[in-house]
């Protein structure tokens, strides 16, 4: 009942599970059987850090740290939260010391090139972009190159990447909007005119009386718990689900699931003659994944992909 390493794996399981408040309450019993485990101290400090609680979480990070000096993904997740502070110098030493102790820390890369980003130091951004080299960093190395008004070079690495990048959709919306911008395509293929492919269907043509089961549905999601202004989340002056709704799904929620199901095989069968890859690499499979968002007094998602 004592083994704190065993309350500290429950609590980075329960981490991957979403579950913030249960993976909490093991990391505080595995500091409380343990309270020299500098790891306990870090996940305590992303988990609050999660559910907004930013005080305890620097608190916590600041304590692993002082337990385990070179706690490299420490100093990124503090540099992390200093942003969100808006402390943009403590953020970059941060990042500057999980560098040091790991040259090749691809994360701490991507978040220095984002903090320049954020200053509007593009050469800089662009920079720590091309360092890190990831699927997420060569998207925003682009948006870097554009706010330096490099357009050709956008088209010549998007040319040089074309068939490594081919399923990033990152890549793919970016692309879509130069070409959209400068009226030239570039040379990802995944979807050159991506607004031919809207398509709009309604609950209308599947349940008569729609309204019904919309009011219906709400009352389900009711039950449902949900967070205030979820960590990297995009809704801001409001709850969010963290569950999939569409996981072993209640009863009007499974007919929701089975109507979106059904207009997706409606719209492959639409476009499925096309040649661009968006539609050639059509998966076999789907899986989906659904929340809910409940907006209070003047709440809205932020802008994003």
């Amino acid at each position: 009942p004592d083994y704190a390493e065993a309350y500290l794996n429950l609590g980075a399981l329960s981490i991957k599970l979403n579950a913030y408040e249960e993976a909490e309450t093991y990391c505080k019993k595995a500091i409380k059987f343990k309270p020299d485990l500098a790891g306990a101290y870090a996940n305590l400090g992303f988990i609050l850090h999660h559910l907004n609680k930013l005080d305890d979480a620097e608190r916590n990070y600041k304590k692993a740290i002082e337990l385990k000096p070179d706690f490299v993904e420490v100093y990124n997740n503090l540099g992390v939260l200093m942003v969100e502070y808006n402390k943009l110098d403590e953020a970059e030493k941060n990042y500057k010391i999980a560098i040091e102790l790991k040259p090749d820390y691809k994360d701490a890369f991507k978040n220095r090139g984002e903090l320049f980003f954020k200053t509007k130091d593009f050469e800089q951004s662009l920079k720590y972009f091309d360092i890190c080299n990831t699927k997420d960093s060569r998207p925003k190395a682009l948006a870097s190159l554009y706010a330096l008004g490099r357009t050709r070079e956008i088209y010549e690495r998007i040319e040089i990447n074309s068939e490594l990048d081919d399923k990033n959709l990152k890549i793919a919306a970016f692309s879509s909007f130069i070409s959209n911008k400068e009226i030239k395509k570039t040379a990802h293929r995944f979807c050159n005119n991506p607004m031919d492919f809207i398509y709009f269907s309604n609950l209308s043509t599947h349940i008569k009386n729609f309204n019904y089961f919309i009011t219906e549905m709400i009352e389900e999601l009711q039950n449902l718990k949900t967070r205030w202004e979820p960590y990297s989340k995009t809704t801001k002056k409001g709850f969010q689900g963290f569950e999939n709704l569409f996981h072993n799904p209640s009863e009007k929620l499974l007919k929701l699931k089975l109507i979106v199901v059904d207009e997706i095989n409606s719209y492959y069968l639409k476009f499925k003659d096309e040649t661009c890859s968006y539609i050639n690499k059509w998966p076999s499979k789907n899986n989906l994944e659904a929340w809910h968002v409940i907006l209070k007094q003047q709440g809205y998602q932020a802008p994003h992909i």
